[in-house]
């Protein structure tokens, strides 16, 4: 924790707007759980914070129990059926039904924000700041002049352009969303804030000034996740006691590499050693990898499904070694499971990719690999398998900057300052 990020000045009310339902999504919902972590940093910094959305609003603590409450088995893929043009045209149609709801949304905001600022007796409390997750259509600009504070928007991916990446049906109206539903929003902010230095560079490419962006990554609870935490039970509960552990956690989507996990697992199970990999989640890729492991002949696969929230750090705490796969080309996230692992002391193995190979130390913080590098992921998972000793310093060292490069209290430190040097809060 920064120095100082805990300390309450005279209360102040900071503003989150984050443009999603917290029913009728499945469980852990990210959005969600990382609002409620830099809103909880707010709290503690300002004394009160309050998390704005469709459904109302809630406090950091209980925007988390509505983000987390028992995780959801994922429903059979509507989709899979579908004819091409269908897909398009569904596609199409949630757009559109998107940005007028979003739009909508954003539009009631600042008539539904004074009577959380007032205390019975007391006059109305500041807002230093009000903190608005990008989504299509919405822009939280009005609010941000009725309550007289900057608008920071936080950007984790240009929707269409990554919709292009992921060849979604719906890239082929990629720019129409970025100028209808994306340009204009982030236009409107004072301050852009990035997940990483990728990103921030594309934001720059579609218009917005340089001078109104920088980049605060995502962070972590470390006082949730830490390696004190006992995960014998669960170990037991799914067989694993006398193995070395590799997990993984997340959305089973393709651009998570999952693929490739399972192919780098198989030489490292073929060399004897007692071992698990352990995979939590949920997700539509989940068959494909599944078949896939069959294929590949292995046997110490453990499929957890999805967990809550509220279950994560005794499920990392049943791991030995936290594996981030993908990364290849241009890698613009800010892995929040990458966080998880490392303060809950796990070793971890990632891709030499964004912010993990320009911010972190291969060999002393986590052990980095090539994108797409099969052989040399298993080389790397192998050696720590075989050597815990490694394994340990590695836990040490990575929790250690988790604690202090990767808290919600630094996060926040770091937003207001870089955001105050834009002359802005």
């Amino acid at each position: 924790m920064v120095d100082g990020a805990s300390q309450v000045v005279d209360e102040q009310c900071a503003l989150f707007v984050l443009p999603y339902r917290h029913s009728g999504y499945r469980r852990p919902m990210a959005p969600w759980i990382t609002t409620a972590g830099l809103a909880a940093a707010a709290e503690r910094r300002w004394g009160s914070a309050v998390i704005l959305g469709p459904d109302g609003p809630a406090t950091p603590t209980r925007a988390l129990e509505l983000a987390t409450g028992d995780a959801e088995q994922p429903s059979a893929a509507s989709g899979s059926t579908m004819s091409s043009w269908e897909r398009v045209a569904r596609s199409a149609v949630s757009d559109a039904r998107k940005l007028r709801r979003n739009r909508r949304f954003s539009e009631t905001l600042a008539g539904t924000v004074p009577r959380y600022l007032d205390r019975a007796g007391q006059p109305r409390r500041r807002v230093p700041l009000v903190w608005q997750r990008h989504d299509l259509g919405v822009s939280a600009r009005v609010l941000a002049d009725e309550v007289g504070a900057p608008l920071v928007v936080s950007v984790h991916a240009l929707i269409g352009r990554e919709r292009t990446a992921w060849g979604d049906p719906s890239a082929r109206w990629a720019g129409l969303l970025e100028r209808v539903g994306e340009r204009g929003a982030l236009q409107a902010a004072d301050v852009v804030s990035c997940v990483s230095d990728e990103l921030a560079e594309r934001v720059v490419a579609v218009g917005i000034d340089a001078a109104r962006v920088v980049v605060t990554p995502n962070g972590v609870d470390t006082d949730r996740f830490h390696p004190e935490i006992d995960g014998r039970a669960l170990r037991t509960e799914l067989g694993l006691d006398d193995r070395v552990v590799i997990g993984w956690t997340g959305s089973f989507r393709p651009f998570h590499g999952l693929d490739d996990l399972l192919r780098a697992y198989q030489q490292v199970e073929r060399s004897g050693a007692p071992t698990a990999l352990l995979l939590v989640g949920s997700g539509q890729e989940r068959g494909p990898l599944e078949a896939l492991a069959s294929q590949l002949g292995l046997t110490s696969v453990v499929w957890a499904g999805p967990r809550s929230f509220a279950d994560m750090p005794a499920v990392l705490a049943a791991m030995d070694i936290g594996v981030v796969a993908g990364g290849s080309g241009s890698f613009h996230y800010s892995p929040v499971k990458l966080r998880e692992y490392l303060a809950s002391g796990l070793a971890v193995v990632a891709p030499d990719a964004g912010e993990m190979g320009r911010t972190m130390t291969s060999g002393r913080d986590l052990v980095l690999v090539h994108p797409g590098d099969v052989s040399g992921l298993a080389a790397a998972m192998a050696d720590l398998v075989s050597n815990r000793t490694e394994r340990q310093a590695l836990g040490v060292a990575g929790r250690r900057w988790a604690v202090e490069h990767a808290s919600w209290d630094g996060e926040l430190d770091r937003l207001v300052v870089q955001a105050g040097r834009l002359g802005r809060p």
